[in-house]
Protein backbone atom coordinates (compact mmCIF):
# COMPACT_ATOMS: atom_id res chain seq x y z
CA UNK A 1 0.00 0.00 0.00
CA UNK A 2 1.15 3.70 -1.16
CA UNK A 3 2.80 5.28 1.59
CA UNK A 4 1.24 8.74 0.72
CA UNK A 5 -2.62 7.31 1.74
CA UNK A 6 -1.62 8.51 5.34
CA UNK A 7 -3.38 5.13 6.81
CA UNK A 8 -2.25 3.56 10.41
CA UNK A 9 -4.59 2.16 12.65
CA UNK A 10 -3.87 0.30 16.05
CA UNK A 11 -4.87 -3.14 16.23
CA UNK A 12 -3.37 -6.13 18.30
CA UNK A 13 -1.40 -7.27 18.30
CA UNK A 14 1.29 -5.18 17.31
CA UNK A 15 4.95 -6.19 16.42
CA UNK A 16 7.00 -3.63 18.07
CA UNK A 17 10.90 -4.64 17.36
CA UNK A 18 13.72 -2.50 19.32
CA UNK A 19 17.20 -1.63 17.83
CA UNK A 20 20.14 0.97 18.21
CA UNK A 21 18.52 2.50 15.08
CA UNK A 22 15.24 2.69 16.72
CA UNK A 23 12.06 0.64 16.56
CA UNK A 24 10.31 -1.16 13.82
CA UNK A 25 6.28 -1.73 13.99
CA UNK A 26 3.96 -3.52 11.95
CA UNK A 27 0.47 -2.26 12.58
CA UNK A 28 -2.89 -2.97 10.92
CA UNK A 29 -5.20 -0.16 9.77
CA UNK A 30 -8.59 -1.29 8.84
CA UNK A 31 -7.36 -4.69 7.73
CA UNK A 32 -4.07 -3.43 5.99
CA UNK A 33 -0.68 -3.69 7.11
CA UNK A 34 1.67 -1.17 7.54
CA UNK A 35 5.31 -0.63 9.27
CA UNK A 36 6.37 2.22 10.45
CA UNK A 37 9.86 3.26 11.69
CA UNK A 38 11.14 6.05 13.96
CA UNK A 39 13.59 6.52 16.73
CA UNK A 40 10.96 7.84 19.02
CA UNK A 41 9.13 5.94 21.65
CA UNK A 42 5.61 4.26 19.52
CA UNK A 43 2.95 4.47 23.08
CA UNK A 44 0.10 2.23 22.37
CA UNK A 45 -2.71 3.25 25.04
CA UNK A 46 -6.29 3.16 24.97
CA UNK A 47 -8.85 5.75 27.38
CA UNK A 48 -8.33 9.57 27.93
CA UNK A 49 -4.54 10.62 27.17
CA UNK A 50 -3.57 13.18 29.90
CA UNK A 51 -1.30 15.42 27.98
CA UNK A 52 1.55 18.15 29.59
CA UNK A 53 1.23 21.17 29.41
CA UNK A 54 4.35 21.20 26.50
CA UNK A 55 2.75 19.12 24.35
CA UNK A 56 -0.59 21.03 24.44
CA UNK A 57 1.68 24.23 23.82
CA UNK A 58 3.03 22.23 20.97
CA UNK A 59 -0.13 21.21 19.23
CA UNK A 60 -0.43 20.44 15.65
CA UNK A 61 -3.86 21.42 16.02
CA UNK A 62 -6.80 21.78 18.39
CA UNK A 63 -10.15 22.41 17.86
CA UNK A 64 -13.32 22.33 19.87
CA UNK A 65 -17.47 22.33 19.66
CA UNK A 66 -20.03 25.05 18.54
CA UNK A 67 -20.31 26.57 21.90
CA UNK A 68 -16.85 26.84 22.92
CA UNK A 69 -17.48 24.56 26.35
CA UNK A 70 -15.14 21.47 25.00
CA UNK A 71 -11.40 22.12 23.74
CA UNK A 72 -9.24 19.30 22.87
CA UNK A 73 -5.64 19.28 21.71
CA UNK A 74 -3.85 16.86 18.73
CA UNK A 75 -0.44 16.97 19.33
CA UNK A 76 0.34 14.22 16.85
CA UNK A 77 0.43 14.13 12.69
CA UNK A 78 -3.09 12.50 11.33
CA UNK A 79 -2.62 8.31 10.98
CA UNK A 80 -5.50 8.40 8.60
CA UNK A 81 -6.95 10.73 6.80
CA UNK A 82 -10.55 10.38 5.58
CA UNK A 83 -14.25 10.20 4.61
CA UNK A 84 -16.75 7.55 5.86
CA UNK A 85 -20.03 7.18 3.65
CA UNK A 86 -21.84 4.55 6.41
CA UNK A 87 -25.25 5.41 7.22
CA UNK A 88 -24.65 6.33 11.10
CA UNK A 89 -22.17 8.43 9.85
CA UNK A 90 -24.83 10.04 7.68
CA UNK A 91 -27.11 10.55 10.12
CA UNK A 92 -24.97 11.95 12.72
CA UNK A 93 -23.99 14.58 9.88
CA UNK A 94 -27.21 15.25 8.73
CA UNK A 95 -26.37 12.98 5.39
CA UNK A 96 -22.71 13.94 4.50
CA UNK A 97 -19.98 11.97 4.78
CA UNK A 98 -18.22 12.37 8.10
CA UNK A 99 -14.47 13.93 7.28
CA UNK A 100 -12.70 12.91 9.78
CA UNK A 101 -8.89 12.64 10.86
CA UNK A 102 -7.17 9.36 13.24
CA UNK A 103 -5.15 10.47 15.76
CA UNK A 104 -2.83 8.05 18.17
CA UNK A 105 -4.30 7.62 21.65
CA UNK A 106 -0.90 9.79 22.70
CA UNK A 107 -1.84 12.54 20.20
CA UNK A 108 -5.21 13.59 21.72
CA UNK A 109 -6.41 15.21 25.21
CA UNK A 110 -9.49 17.42 26.29
CA UNK A 111 -8.16 20.35 27.43
CA UNK A 112 -11.48 22.06 28.33
CA UNK A 113 -14.77 20.86 29.47
CA UNK A 114 -16.05 16.89 29.67
CA UNK A 115 -17.83 15.94 26.40
CA UNK A 116 -21.21 13.76 26.79
CA UNK A 117 -20.86 10.08 25.07
CA UNK A 118 -22.79 7.89 23.55
CA UNK A 119 -22.66 4.20 22.58
CA UNK A 120 -25.55 2.63 21.06
CA UNK A 121 -26.59 -0.52 23.38
CA UNK A 122 -27.81 -2.68 20.54
CA UNK A 123 -24.82 -2.71 18.40
CA UNK A 124 -22.24 -5.31 18.51
CA UNK A 125 -18.90 -3.53 18.06
CA UNK A 126 -20.92 -0.14 18.31
CA UNK A 127 -18.73 3.06 18.40
CA UNK A 128 -18.77 5.60 21.09
CA UNK A 129 -19.57 8.92 20.17
CA UNK A 130 -18.56 12.21 22.24
CA UNK A 131 -20.20 15.56 21.92
CA UNK A 132 -20.82 18.69 23.39
CA UNK A 133 -23.83 18.25 25.98
CA UNK A 134 -24.72 21.69 25.58
CA UNK A 135 -24.71 22.24 21.95
CA UNK A 136 -24.49 18.91 20.63
CA UNK A 137 -21.65 19.58 18.24
CA UNK A 138 -20.10 15.57 17.88
CA UNK A 139 -16.42 16.18 17.78
CA UNK A 140 -15.07 12.65 18.43
CA UNK A 141 -15.13 8.95 17.51
CA UNK A 142 -13.61 5.86 19.22
CA UNK A 143 -13.71 2.69 17.62
CA UNK A 144 -13.63 -0.95 20.02
CA UNK A 145 -11.17 -2.15 17.94
CA UNK A 146 -8.78 0.94 17.27
CA UNK A 147 -7.06 2.37 20.52
CA UNK A 148 -7.11 6.19 19.17
CA UNK A 149 -9.43 9.37 18.11
CA UNK A 150 -11.30 9.78 15.18
CA UNK A 151 -11.39 13.59 14.95
CA UNK A 152 -14.58 15.23 13.09
CA UNK A 153 -12.48 17.46 10.45
CA UNK A 154 -15.48 20.64 11.24
CA UNK A 155 -14.56 20.99 14.54
CA UNK A 156 -11.03 21.75 14.13
CA UNK A 157 -9.47 25.35 14.57
CA UNK A 158 -7.40 25.64 11.83
CA UNK A 159 -9.54 22.26 9.22
CA UNK A 160 -8.28 24.45 5.88
CA UNK A 161 -5.13 22.02 5.07
CA UNK A 162 -7.19 18.26 5.46
CA UNK A 163 -7.26 16.28 2.10
CA UNK A 164 -9.08 13.14 2.63
CA UNK A 165 -6.65 10.00 1.42
CA UNK A 166 -9.35 7.37 1.66
CA UNK A 167 -13.26 6.79 1.44
CA UNK A 168 -15.00 4.32 3.47
CA UNK A 169 -17.88 2.25 3.71
CA UNK A 170 -18.41 3.93 -0.08
CA UNK A 171 -20.96 1.09 -0.32
CA UNK A 172 -23.63 3.54 1.63
CA UNK A 173 -23.36 6.89 -0.12
CA UNK A 174 -26.31 8.50 -0.99
CA UNK A 175 -26.14 9.69 -4.77
CA UNK A 176 -24.83 13.39 -4.31
CA UNK A 177 -21.50 12.18 -1.89
CA UNK A 178 -18.38 13.32 -4.11
CA UNK A 179 -15.03 11.50 -3.64
CA UNK A 180 -12.45 13.84 -4.52
CA UNK A 181 -10.37 12.62 -7.22
CA UNK A 182 -7.28 10.80 -6.69
CA UNK A 183 -9.17 9.31 -2.87
CA UNK A 184 -8.69 5.43 -2.54
CA UNK A 185 -12.34 4.24 -2.61
CA UNK A 186 -13.64 1.37 -0.32
CA UNK A 187 -17.06 -0.12 -0.66
CA UNK A 188 -16.24 -1.43 3.50
CA UNK A 189 -13.87 -1.03 5.61
CA UNK A 190 -10.70 -1.90 4.23
CA UNK A 191 -9.92 -5.39 4.71
CA UNK A 192 -13.27 -6.15 6.33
Amino acid sequence: MSSDLGLVRWQGPHRILTSAQGFHAQVNLLGLTFELCSASVLLLQSGYTEMTSQATENAVNAGGCYCGAVRYAVSQPPLVKGQCHCRPCQRMSGGAPQYFILVPPNGFAWTAGKPAHFTHPDLKNAVTRYFCKTCGTQLVTTRQDTPGYIVKIGTLDNPGGFVPRVAICHADALGFHTVPEGVQVFDGLPGV
